[in-house]
């Protein structure tokens, strides 16, 4: 036989009937009575002729007392039945399989992938492992993640071992791991407009500020150099502090003892300021650098962000750089 729901109670056949009378009352304090309708009533008050309106009948009905006492009488209150608790387990269950299906569904699959992941760079040898770390370390130069590259390539803050790898991958370790250090401490404004911020300072508190603000930050250039009569390296680019000349002074770079020559080379270089501050003749605003942090840019994403050169000279002067770093 079908189920049907039980009642936890003993209808009275001697239940009150509700709704199928009325009592309102009028603003003038007369009530009226009488019988619902299937329509709404507007009646006249007898004492102040005002309208007073009726309710209708309740569209769904009041149930018969023949067929509320049809109802089963010998439930209980608070009675379960067998039925009962297997649709309940059932519930759970189907709920409980929901949950399951959606657990593999969309977080299994990730999780196995990480797994799996680590489980692959456990089976790299450590040669494998750190070309795998440079590898990610380029891609992220190339994207302008320099901060994530140094990351990628340090070790905590703890030295690297690079013995596993060999004599010419250990150089282009120390190239990237170069340009990403000097890439993440750029300058924050154009040399230009600290040099007029220097001109508008005293001398004084414009050393206090330099050491405070610029030093050791990095500056990129995209320039030509070229040998001057001395035998030193001199850079083509015009630097103005405000309306008077200013020179860079990039002679004493390390990194320049590569370039092979007299010039002009165009390259793209970066190194961290030593000083900037008026010396004669003159006086003249000079920048000078610290001798060893000089880079040349060779990471190809990383030099198309500060070159304005087109692809294909831009891959030329890459290629040149890349010559005298092997």
């Amino acid at each position: 036989m079908p189920w049907r729901m039980r009642l936890p109670w003993r209808p009275s056949s001697s239940r009150h009937e509700p709704g199928l009378s009325y009592q309102v009352t009028c603003t003038c304090g007369t009530k009226l009575t009488g019988k619902r309708q299937a329509s709404h009533l507007i009646l006249s008050c007898p004492k102040c002729e005002s309208p007073v309106f009726v309710f209708p009948r309740s569209p769904w009905g009041q149930p018969s007392s023949g067929a509320l006492a049809a109802q089963p009488t010998n439930a209980t209150p608070g009675s379960f039945h067998a039925r009962d608790w297997l649709m309940m387990v059932a519930a759970a269950l189907v709920a409980l399989g929901v949950l399951v299906l959606a657990y593999r569904w969309f977080v299994s699959p990730s999780s196995l992938l990480e797994r799996k992941a680590d489980r692959s760079a456990k089976e790299l040898s450590p040669r494998e492992a750190l070309l795998a770390r440079h590898a990610r370390a380029e891609k992220l130069l190339a994207d302008g993640s320099f901060r994530l590259a140094i990351e990628e390539l340090s070790a905590g803050g703890e030295k690297v071992d690079l013995t596993p790898l060999s004599g010419s991958e250990r150089p282009q370790w120390d190239q990237t791991q170069r340009q990403a250090a000097l890439l993440a401490d750029l300058i924050a404004e154009p040399l230009e407009d600290v040099l007029i911020h220097a001109a508008g300072t005293r001398e004084l508190e414009w050393l206090v500020e330099f050491d405070k603000r610029y030093k050791d930050k990095s500056v990129i250039f995209d320039a030509e150099i070229q040998r001057g009569p001395k035998g030193g390296w001199q850079i083509r680019y015009p630097l103005m502090a405000g309306r008077d000349r200013a020179r860079l002074a990039m002679d004493n770079l390390a990194v320049l003892k590569l370039v092979p020559g007299l010039g002009p080379e165009r390259l793209l270089i970066g190194a961290r300021l030593a000083s900037i501050q008026l010396e004669p003749p003159g006086p003249t605003w000079v920048v000078r650098f610290q001798g060893e942090s000089g880079v040349l840019l060779t990471n190809p994403g990383a030099a198309r962000l500060f070159s304005p050169a087109d692809d294909k000279e831009l891959v030329k002067t890459l290629q040149r750089m890349a010559s005298w770093l092997d």
